[in-house]
C-alpha cells in the first residue's frame, strides 16, 4: 500500500509534505505508526492516510490565501509611490520641478492607455517598472502581464492625485479612489480547532524520530525549548520521540480511535498552547 512502510519490523504510514507547505507545518513528512501486525496495518492505514491528506488540504488552504492578488500587489504599488514621494521632498532641494510639471502629461497617458485609446506597449512603458518590481519581490500575483499593468495604472492614477494635494499644500491627503485600494484586507486564513468528538486522533500519537522539523534533538538534551517549536495538530503537540515511539498509545489508538479517526470532520490544524497539550503526561 502507498505511504505505507515496514520498517525494523514495525509498520508506518507516511507522507511526505510538498515543499511549499513545509514553512505551515514546520515538517517534513507526516508519520504514524501502524504496529507490528500487517493485516491491522492495513486496516488502519486508511484513516491514518485520510487524516494526512486532510491536514494536507488544510495547509494548502493556508497556503493559497497567504499567496499575492491585484489588490495586494495594487496596495503594495501604492504605499511604495507614497514612500518614494515622501523621501524625494525631504531630499535637499526638496521636489524635482520637472517632476511636478511632467506629472498631468503622465496622468493623461495612463487614461489614454486606460481607455484602451493607446497601445497596450504604452502601459508596458508606463508602469512596466513597477510590475518587474513586484515579481522581483515574489509580489506580483499570477496573473496576465496585461492585466497587472492595468491595475498598477489605475492605482499610479491614485498616487499622482495625492502628489499633486501635497503640491498644493493638503495637510489631509484625500482617499484613493480605485476599488482596488479600497478593497479590504481579505481575512487571514487561521486554522482553528474544531471540537473533538472523543477518541484519540493522530495528534495523541508519539511520532517516529526524523519526523520533526529539523535535527533530531539527542537523548536527555531537550531543555524544553525544542517543545516551543514542535507544531500543534488537533490541539494536541506533535511529540519527537527519541527512540522508536509510543507504541503503547499506538496500539490504543489502533483499538479505540480509528472509527473516530476517520469521522469526515476532522479535527483541523491549530497551533495551540504547548502546555495545553502536556499536561496528561
Amino acid at each position: 500500500m502507498k505511504h505505507v512502510q515496514h520498517v525494523r519490523g514495525r509498520w508506518v504510514a507516511r507522507m511526505t509534505v510538498p515543499e511549499e507547505l513545509r514553512p505551515i507545518l514546520n515538517m517534513r513528512e507526516l508519520v504514524a505508526p501502524l504496529g507490528t501486525d500487517k493485516r491491522q496495518a492495513q486496516r488502519q492505514a486508511l484513516a491514518v492516510l485520510n487524516r494526512f491528506h486532510a491536514i494536507l488540504d488544510e495547509a494548502r488552504e493556508a497556503y493559497e490565501a497567504g499567496r499575492p492578488t491585484l489588490t495586494s500587489a495594487a496596495k503594495v504599488h501604492y504605499q511604495a509611490e507614497l514612500v518614494a514621494d515622501d523621501r524625494e521632498r525631504l531630499a535637499p532641494g526638496g521636489a524635482n520641478d520637472f517632476m511636478k510639471a511632467s506629472r498631468p502629461v503622465y496622468a493623461n497617458r495612463l487614461r489614454l492607455a486606460l481607455s484602451g485609446t493607446a497601445e497596450r506597449e504604452e502601459l508596458e512603458a508606463l508602469v512596466g517598472y513597477a510590475a518587474d518590481e513586484l515579481t522581483g519581490k515574489g509580489l506580483a500575483p499570477e496573473v496576465p502581464r496585461h492585466v497587472l499593468l492595468r491595475a498598477l495604472a489605475e492605482v499610479q492614477l491614485d498616487a499622482l492625485a495625492r502628489f499633486q494635494e501635497r503640491d498644493d499644500g493638503r495637510v489631509k491627503p484625500g482617499e484613493p479612489a480605485s476599488p482596488l485600494l479600497t478593497a479590504p484586507e481579505p481575512e487571514p486564513a487561521v486554522m482553528v480547532l474544531a471540537e473533538r468528538k472523543g477518541g484519540p486522533t493522530l495528534g495523541d500519537l508519539r511520532l517516529p524520530q526524523g519526523a520533526q522539523r529539523g535535527r533530531a534533538i539527542p537523548r536527555g538534551k531537550d531543555d524544553g525549548r525544542a517543545q516551543e517549536r514542535r507544531p500543534h495538530v488537533s490541539g494536541v503537540p506533535w511529540r519527537a520521540a527519541a527512540g522508536e515511539g509510543d507504541h503503547e498509545a499506538a496500539r490504543h489508538f489502533l483499538q479505540a480511535g480509528a472509527a473516530g479517526y476517520a469521522d469526515p470532520l476532522h479535527p483541523t490544524l491549530s497551533r495551540s498552547d504547548p502546555a495545553a497539550g502536556d499536561q496528561g503526561e
